[in-house]
């Protein structure tokens, strides 16, 4: 399956199997809810443009932009 890097801790995720999203994986996603069984799984999961990331969570992403203005 398609695998995700979470934002904090790093950890290789995948959307749940029971998941509507697991049979065609968004790019990006947000979840709320990480269970781990034979590999950690993420549920609750709503797939999302990641611009708006910015907006919703700058204390996030402020950083890396930061970062990539200064390299330009």
């Amino acid at each position: 399956g398609v695998s995700y890097k979470g934002l904090t801790g790093g950890l290789n995720l995948e959307i749940h199997p029971w998941s509507v999203l697991c049979t065609k994986p968004p790019s990006w996603v947000v979840y709320s809810e990480l269970v781990v069984t034979s590999k950690p799984f993420i549920r609750d999961v709503t797939a999302i443009d990641p611009h708006l990331l910015t907006v919703i969570a700058p204390h996030f992403f402020e950083l890396k932009q930061q970062q990539q203005q200064q390299q330009q």
